[in-house]
């Protein structure tokens, strides 16, 4: 029973393993109609490079900084993720992906007022200045979310997920080689598979047999 029971720990515990994090990749590659570039924005003073995710990690944003692509291609979100998970070897099923994008001119989603927005699940709020912030997200974890100031958006990754953090537009410049505020913050949510969430469910119910069974035989 021992064995059944670690057993189905595993299982259960091996379900929440991510796959093996993007490397920030320089360079480009052709797009659809377009070509990416990617680029290394951030900064020593503020970013700590993480070899085991390939990105960086900083006080004021969540998750991992994995490059900012160049040019106003807020549209390839999606291309540029399948691209960074084929680079790093690693399957993410796209098909069950949700994305969303709000933008700060209200032709995406909903203004609320003149620091916060929202498109369905997801939330975004920022400061006075607009180039810092936090986000929600209320139906399942973000796995990657981008940040949109200018003509670049800066890529982010979160290992197993989130569904709230900060944001940041420091890993932007605009053409004069300044900061921008934000204009879109886009995110993609991975849902579970119903094979998955199946055998959740049921190492849950066996596992709560287990117990329950267990107490009782202790009376």
């Amino acid at each position: 029973m021992k064995k059944t029971f670690l057993l189905v720990m595993v299982m259960f515990f091996g379900l929440a393993v991510s796959a093996q994090a993007l490397p920030l990749w320089e360079g480009g590659y052709e797009a659809e109609s377009d070509t990416i570039y990617v680029v290394d924005r951030s900064d020593s003073d503020q970013d700590t490079y993480f070899a085991s995710y390939f990105g960086y990690t900083g006080e004021d944003y969540t998750g991992y900084y994995i490059g900012t692509i160049q040019g106003n291609t807020d549209a390839y979100f999606i291309e540029a993720i399948q691209y960074y998970a084929k680079e790093a070897k690693f399957e993410l099923n796209f098909n069950l992906f949700e994305e969303y994008t709000a933008n700060t001119d209200g032709s995406k989603g909903t203004i609320f007022d003149e620091n916060s927005m929202s498109i369905g699940p997801l939330t975004v709020e920022w400061d006075t200045d607009g180039k810092t912030g936090t986000w929600t997200f209320e139906n399942y974890d973000v796995i990657f979310y981008a940040v949109k100031g200018g003509d670049e958006f800066a890529l982010y990754y979160i290992p197993g997920g989130a569904n709230e953090g900060e944001w940041t537009t420091r890993h932007l410049l605009t053409q004069g080689n300044t900061i921008p505020a934000i204009s879109h913050f886009t995110v993609a949510a991975q849902v579970p598979e119903p094979a998955t969430m199946l055998l959740m469910g049921t190492g849950l119910l066996f596992l709560a047999g287990f117990l329950r069974r267990r107490i009782y035989n202790r009376k």
